[in-house]
């Protein structure tokens, strides 16, 4: 395991993401937010990467991963997880046997988004929550579109990787800022720079190393425009 600190509240871990989650849960970590971007059992590789670890099979993917997700739950908390649309009955129906509420999911319509050829057109973001979180706007948005990426070192790193925009948008509809937002699936981390731009607290895990690094130099990055925003607005007055 390596931890890479961040700033105070955004730390990131090269880790077993269900081993940690086991042992913060133990050590009493709570959030009001999860959001990731699981392995959920579809068999996925993309052009020119490896396979994913333990994508194997749907059923064992959310027996494994979401016991642990959910005991990271506050009382009033939600749990945002990214899923192909065919496997989320599997994800959804062991969502409510762990005693949460499955609400409506969205559909992101990804093709759009991404620089590859993609066999299904939209992924779905199952939402879900336990008790009854104070956080949330029923804009009636039922279809995520958004632009796709276009940073070159975003794409070649990881050719699916979610857009920003739309993670800041879901960042500030189910949280409040200064909130924790615990992503344990982070890949490149793309959730963990938009959690430190709408000003959250961010705790993230990948377990694929070259993934990790990348992660580490982006949230390093964020973190030095986020300061430097601050600086900016703090001098305005001053110039006034």
């Amino acid at each position: 395991m390596t931890h890479r600190p961040i700033v105070p509240g955004v730390d990131f871990h090269h880790s077993d993401s269900i081993a940690l989650m086991k042992l913060w849960s133990r050590e009493g970590v709570r959030t009001k937010l999860l959001l990731s971007d699981p392995p959920y059992g579809a068999r996925w590789v993309a052009a020119g990467q490896k396979a994913i670890a333990n994508d194997e099979n749907p059923y064992r993917a959310a027996q494994d991963f979401l016991p642990p997700m959910a005991s990271l739950l506050d009382d009033n908390a939600w749990l945002l997880l990214f899923c192909r649309i065919d496997l989320a009955p599997i994800w959804e129906g062991e969502m409510r046997w762990l005693g949460l509420t499955v609400l409506p999911y969205y559909q992101w319509d990804k093709r759009s988004a991404f620089h590859i050829e993609m066999n299904i057109r939209r992924e779905v973001l199952l939402v879900a929550c336990r008790g009854t979180p104070a956080r949330y706007i029923n804009d009636g948005a039922t279809v995520l579109a958004y632009d796709r990426v276009t940073r070159p070192e975003i794409v070649s790193a990881t050719p699916t990787a979610k857009p920003v925009s739309m993670l800041r948008y879901l960042i500030e509809k189910y949280s409040e800022p200064g909130d924790l937002i615990i992503d344990p699936c982070a890949g490149i981390a793309p959730i963990g720079e938009a959690a430190l731009g709408c000003g959250r607290q961010y705790l993230g895990v990948e377990l694929e190393e070259p993934r990790a690094l990348v992660a580490t130099e982006r949230l390093r990055a964020e973190a030095r425009l986020v300061a430097a925003r601050a600086l900016h607005r703090a001098a305005i007055p001053l110039a006034a």
